[in-house]
C-alpha cells in the first residue's frame, strides 16, 4: 500500500513536532515522565537514514518539498529493510494522538545487555504476525526521546525481563523550543 510521505511529515509536524507527552502509570519508576518530540526524528524513525547520507534536517526538507516519495523508496535497494516502518508508523501517532491504552515498557538491564540502542523505554504492540516497537531514551531526568522505530518479523514477545506498566494518563502539551 504506497504511502503519502509528505502527509506523515505534515501529520508528525502538526501533531508531534515541539510537544511533549506527559504520561502517568502506577509503576513508581515511571510515575510521571515525558516524552519530547522534534520533526528532526522523523527521518530517523522512518529509516530513511538507510537510504539518504543527508542530515536529518535536509530530509525533512526533501520530505517537505515531495523530493523523497514511496515511490522513489521502492526502487533503491535497501526498501525492504524500511518498508514496514514506512507503511506502520500510524502506530507512533496511534501511542499519542489516539488514546492507547496499552502499557509502557520499562526496560531492564537484562534487555539492554548486548543492544546496541541501549533503550530505557518501549511501547510495544502485536500487529498480525508482527510487533511494533517504539523505542525511547533518556535525554535529561524523566524526559525521553524517541530513538527507534521497528518492526519485528515475530510474534515472540520483546523485552521478557523487563517491567510492564499500564498507561494511566498520557496528555500532549507544547513546549517552548
Amino acid at each position: 500500500m504506497p504511502k503519502d510521505l509528505q502527509k506523515t511529515y505534515n501529520l508528525f509536524l502538526s501533531n508531534l513536532d515541539g510537544k511533549m507527552a506527559v504520561i502517568t502509570t502506577p509503576f513508581v519508576k515511571l510515575d510521571c515522565f515525558y516524552v519530547k518530540f522534534d520533526i528532526l526524528q522523523l527521518p530517523h524513525l522512518l529509516g530513511l537514514h538507510k537510504i539518504y547520507k543527508d542530515s536529518p534536517r535536509i530530509i525533512c526538507q526533501k520530505l517537505n518539498d515531495e523530493v523523497i516519495t514511496y515511490k522513489h523508496l521502492q526502487r533503491h535497494s535497501n526498501f525492504g529493510t524500511i518498508k514496514d516502518r514506512v507503511e506502520l508508523f500510524e502506530f507512533i501517532l496511534e501511542i499519542f494522538l489516539e488514546g492507547y491504552n496499552d502499557s509502557v515498557i520499562y526496560v531492564s538491564e537484562a534487555d539492554k545487555f548486548g543492544s546496541s540502542m541501549k533503550l530505557d523505554i518501549a511501547f510495544s504492540h502485536p500487529h498480525k504476525n508482527k510487533i511494533l516497537t517504539l523505542g525511547l531514551r533518556e535525554v535529561n531526568d524523566c524526559v525521553y526521546a524517541p530513538v527507534t522505530f521497528y518492526v519485528s518479523k515475530s510474534s515472540r514477545p520483546t523485552f521478557t525481563k523487563s517491567k510492564r506498566a499500564k498507561i494511566l494518563t498520557l496528555e500532549l502539551i507544547s513546549f517552548n523550543l
